[in-house]
């Protein structure tokens, strides 16, 4: 089994830190954004710009995800990860009576 330590300078834990680092600042450029459209209220300029919402809005978001995607924290780890063996459900055991 590959120890953390020994895997955390190659070029996998570069790419994923880089993806962390730009999804936040594309988070923080979506939140600031936020902020700066509804100070002027509903009604402001910047709130009712389609062009502005859909590139400081929706872009940030999709490449926040797809940078989170691509550099998985899976593939950094490698087989660290597959021996944690995580589970997202439990499997549901059922047992039929016959009466």
């Amino acid at each position: 089994m590959t120890c953390w330590k020994s895997r955390s300078t190659s070029g996998s834990s570069y790419s994923f830190f880089a993806a962390i680092g730009i999804a936040t600042v594309a988070i923080l450029i979506r939140c600031c954004f936020r902020v700066a459209e509804l100070s002027g209220g509903f009604r402001g300029s910047l709130a009712n710009d389609q062009v502005s919402f859909m590139i400081l809005e929706g872009a940030m978001v999709v490449i926040a995800v797809s940078c989170l995607t691509v550099a998985h924290l899976g593939l950094v780890m490698g087989p660290v990860w597959q021996a944690a063996a995580f589970r997202f459900r439990a499997k549901k055991f059922t047992s039929f009576n016959e009466g």
